[in-house]
């Protein structure tokens, strides 16, 4: 697999150079802190897998709705341990109900 990465230890331009890869087509993955999460339109994100929950609910949304942008359609995985229990049902009850998630 062609990969790129995305964190704040990076420059700007190396973040801008990932992103450009990305959005041609000639990477098909990328492995992103929360630097990705706000502010960046990234089209064609079929699928966010988070390995971190973050505390605040309406960042999780943010981050797993990148999938969902403009009418199309994704999916998200969470890797989910005990400790991630509290966030989890934040987020459950910022979705309203108490679903499979």
């Amino acid at each position: 697999f062609s990969v790129v990465s995305l964190h704040g230890d990076m420059t700007q331009r190396q973040r801008e150079n990932a992103l450009r890869l990305f959005k041609e087509g000639k990477v098909k993955i990328v492995v992103a802190t929360d630097v990705a999460s706000r502010g960046l339109d990234i089209r064609g994100v079929g699928v966010v897998i988070n390995y971190h929950i973050p505390e605040d609910p309406k960042v999780y949304i943010h981050r797993i709705g990148r999938t969902g942008r403009i009418g199309n359609y994704g999916k998200a995985y969470s890797l989910v341990t005990p400790e991630d229990s509290r966030a989890l049902w934040r987020i459950k009850k910022l979705k309203g109900r108490y679903q499979s998630i």
